[in-house]
């Protein structure tokens, strides 16, 4: 998912990976269960020239017994800035003696300060206010856990979370605007968000 970056123009990618807790290995300690997820993200360039690495090892302690996660997802989360462009990706998450590989294209764009745009959307299983000042999860005060495999129960609510950018006030000082949100199902055979992302972020000029 696309946020704009720290770097004038830039994007800052944040790649989320969902593991699912049947196929996690535990280990067994006095206080409870640990399990460590590995992630690593490569960014190419058309030519197949690496421009990004990033690597990162999660370590996780849990008092829930394994048999209950079986049906969670433990969600992980890679960041890299980039500049605007179109790249080549390569992820792996490793747990155990278990790898997941994955690639694909990405197109990022880029973010100008003259005009109204937004951030890509995040399909998130829960989003709440938080006071903490730092956390993996953590975006301007909110709590905002993503939900990688974008699947919704039927009983389970959906939150989304996207930012505005330049949304300036006008000549009164005042800063009056509308969101409206809209859904359609497109497509049967193609996850709802992946089209709510590309419409939506074509509708108000993101990219």
């Amino acid at each position: 998912v696309e946020f704009r970056g720290g770097e004038s123009g830039g994007s800052t990618v944040e790649f989320y990976s969902g593991v699912p807790g049947r196929a996690i290995t535990f280990y067994s300690s006095g206080e409870g269960y640990n399990f460590e997820v590995k992630s690593q993200v490569e960014i190419f360039d058309h030519s197949w020239e690496r421009v990004k690495w990033h690597e990162q090892l999660d370590r996780h302690s849990t008092t829930i017994n394994p048999n209950d996660l079986i049906d969670q997802q433990i969600v992980g989360l890679g960041r890299l800035e980039l500049e605007p462009g179109d790249y080549n990706y390569f992820i792996k998450i490793q747990n155990g003696g278990a790898v997941g590989v994955f690639n694909g294209q990405l197109s990022v764009g880029g973010y100008r300060e003259d005009s109204l745009q937004a951030s890509q959307i995040i399909a998130a299983s829960v989003i709440f206010p938080s006071p903490a000042d730092s956390g993996t999860f953590l975006r301007h005060g909110l709590e905002v856990q993503p939900l990688p495999s974008r699947t919704f129960r039927p009983e389970q609510k959906l939150f989304a979370y996207q930012e505005i950018y330049n949304l300036a006030p006008g000549t009164s000082g005042s800063c009056n605007y509308r969101i409206t949100y809209s859904m359609a199902l497109l497509e049967r055979d193609r996850n709802v968000f992946g089209k709510i992302f590309d419409g939506f972020k074509k509708l108000v000029g993101a990219g």
